[in-house]
C-alpha cells in the first residue's frame, strides 16, 4: 500500500503542515492521536532524503513496521546490533533506539537532513548520556526538520520542560539559552522550589509555577501544537472510571504465599500496599472476564504482575522491565490477535507506544507516583483503533492510595499551569474518590462485592 492510498484523520494534516512549516517543533499531540503516522507523512511531504528516527528501544520494531508502510520508496534500517554507524544512503531512514544513540558517528548526522525523537520526555534529564549524544548531535548537525513527539513533554514537574525548551532555543534562539543556561537557574525562576533532607542529603522539590506568563510566551515560540483524539474524528470511547475497595490481607493466602517469595521487613509501603491487593485483584479479574473478555492489568511494580500471572497462567502474559524485545513484540501481537485473555504489565514497561486496543477493559492494581505515567497506560486502550467504550477499573485502599491520589492531584495541576491549561496527558485518574470523615472504608463482603460487579457490568451494556 502507497502512502498516497493512506489517509489521515480530522486535523492531522493540520499537524503534518504545522510540522513543516515550523521545521523545528514540539507535537504534543494526546495520547493516542497517530503521532507516529503524522511525523513519517510531514517527512514525507518535504521531500528530503535522510531521516533519523530515535525512540525508546522497544517501540524500535513498532516504528521500523509504520516507516515502510508510510514510506514506501523509501530503505529503513533499525539499529539493533553493536557497531558504529557512519554514514546513510539517499532515501534511507534509520531507527535507532535511546540506548543505542552512542553508535550514531558524526559522520551520520551531518548527512540527516530531518531528526524525528519520538517519546522526548526520555531526553529531560541533561545530566544522562543520551541526552547529552542526543543535544551535541542536533546543535553540530542542525538538519532542517527536526520535531520532538510526546503527549507529556512534562511528566513529573514543570521543571522537566527545560530540556526540551533549551533544545529547540538552539533554532528558534529566543534567549532561554542565554538567561537559564542550565535546569537549575530555569527551574528557580519558573517553579516553586523546596529543599527538603533525603537519607542525610538535602534535595530540591519542584511544584508549581512561578511567572507562568513568561513561560507560556516562551513556549508559543517555540512551537508547541497539541490535538485531541476528537479533532482527529476518530470514535473517542468513554472512559468510565469504578474503584474497587480491597479489604484483602496478603499474609492469609498460601496460595499467594508460595506463588512469589516476599521479603516483608524491606518493601515499601507502596509496594506492600500493592502486594496485599492481589487477592482482591484476582476475584475482581475473575468475575469481569466472564463478560468482557480481554483485560489489560497495570501495576507500578513487577512483583505483582509476575505473581498475578502466575495465578492465572491460562492463556495471559505478563510484561515488565525484565522482558526482552523480542518476546515484549510477540505477546503484544499474540494480545492483539486475541489469543491472550490476560495482560500483565508494569506501568514503566508498556506505558508508551503501544497498541492494546483489543480490549476494552482496564484494571490498575496499583499507581505510579508520575501522572502522565498512569494516563499513558491507560492511552493504550483509549486510543484511534479503539471501537467500544472503556472501563477503568482501580483496586483502592484506604491510607496509601488516599495519599497517592493527593500527591497525583498536586502534579496534574501543577503541569497543566506550566502548560497554559493544556494537560498534556497528565490529567489524574483514579483519584477523586474521597475517604469517609472516619478515614475508614467501609468492609463489603466479597460474596456482594461480586454480585454488584456484575450486575453492574452487565447493566452498562458496553462490551461486545
Amino acid at each position: 500500500m502507497s502512502s498516497s492510498e493512506l489517509k489521515l484523520l480530522g486535523r492531522q494534516s493540520d499537524v503534518v503542515d504545522f510540522l513543516i512549516d515550523s521545521h523545528w517543533a514540539v507535537g504534543a499531540c494526546d495520547t493516542g492521536t497517530g503521532k507516529t503516522v503524522m511525523s513519517l507523512e510531514a517527512f514525507n511531504r518535504t521531500g528530503k532524503s535522510r531521516l533519523l528516527v530515535i525512540c525508546p528501544t522497544f517501540l524500535v520494531g513498532n516504528w521500523h513496521k509504520e516507516a515502510e508502510k508510510w514510506c514506501p520508496g523509501f530503505k529503513v534500517y533499525s539499529v539493533t546490533a553493536p557497531g558504529n554507524v557512519v554514514g546513510v544512503a539517499p532515501k534511507s531512514i534509520v531507527i535507532v533506539g535511546y540506548s543505542r544513540l552512542v553508535q550514531i558517528m558524526p559522520s551520520l548526522w551531518s548527512q540527516i537532513d530531518a531528526v524525528i525523537a519520538d517519546e522526548c520526555q526520555s531526553v529531560i534529564n541533561s545530566e544522562s548520556q543520551r541526552t547529552q549524544l542526543f543535544m551535541l548531535g542536533i546543535s553540530a548537525a542542525m538538519p532542517e526538520y527536526v520535531w520532538l513527539l510526546s503527549a507529556t513533554p512534562a511528566r513529573n514537574n514543570s521543571g522537566e520542560l527545560h530540556t526540551i525548551m533549551y533544545l529547540m532555543d538552539v533554532y528558534h534562539k529566543t534567549g532561554l539559552n542565554e538567561k537559564y543556561k542550565n535546569r537549575w537557574y530555569f527551574c528557580e525562576h519558573f517553579c516553586n522550589v523546596k529543599y527538603k533532607f533525603v537519607h542525610g542529603r538535602e534535595v530540591a522539590e519542584y511544584s508549581g509555577v512561578r511567572n507562568p506568563e513568561e513561560l507560556h510566551a516562551y513556549q508559543n515560540k517555540l512551537k508547541f501544537i497539541r490535538i485531541s483524539i476528537k479533532d482527529t474524528g476518530a470514535f473517542v470511547p468513554k472512559v468510565l472510571e469504578a474503584f474497587h475497595t480491597s479489604t484483602a490481607v496478603f499474609s492469609g493466602d498460601k496460595a499467594l504465599e508460595t506463588a512469589f517469595q516476599l521479603e516483608r521487613a524491606v518493601l515499601s509501603e507502596k509496594r506492600e500496599s500493592a502486594l496485599c491487593k492481589i487477592p482482591d485483584t484476582l476475584e475482581l479479574l475473575k468475575d469481569l472476564h466472564e463478560v468482557c473478555g480481554a483485560i489489560v492489568v497495570f501495576s507500578d511494580h513487577p512483583e505483582v504482575c509476575v505473581t498475578l500471572q502466575r495465578l492465572l497462567p491460562l492463556r495471559s502474559a505478563a510484561i515488565f522491565g525484565g522482558t526482552p524485545m523480542k518476546k515484549r513484540t510477540a505477546i503484544v501481537e499474540a494480545f492483539q490477535a486475541g489469543k491472550i485473555d490476560f495482560l500483565f504489565c508494569t506501568i514503566g514497561s508498556m506505558g508508551v507506544g503501544v497498541t492494546l486496543t483489543a480490549s476494552s477493559t482496564i484494571v490498575f492494581n496499583d499507581l505510579s507516583y508520575v501522572p502522565a505515567d498512569n494516563q499513558q497506560a491507560l492511552a493504550r486502550i483509549v486510543r484511534i483503533g479503539q471501537k467500544f467504550n472503556v472501563v477503568a477499573w482501580y483496586v483502592e485502599r484506604a491510607g496509601i492510595d488516599s495519599r497517592i491520589g493527593q500527591i497525583l492531584r498536586r502534579k496534574a495541576k501543577d503541569l497543566r499551569e506550566s502548560a497554559g491549561g493544556k494537560t498534556f496527558g497528565a490529567t489524574p485518574i483514579f483519584n477523586n474518590s474521597k475517604e469517609p470523615s472516619n478515614g475508614k472504608k467501609k468492609y463489603d463482603p466479597p460474596e456482594r462485592r461480586a454480585r454488584d460487579r456484575l450486575e453492574s457490568v452487565k447493566r452498562s451494556g458496553i462490551w461486545r
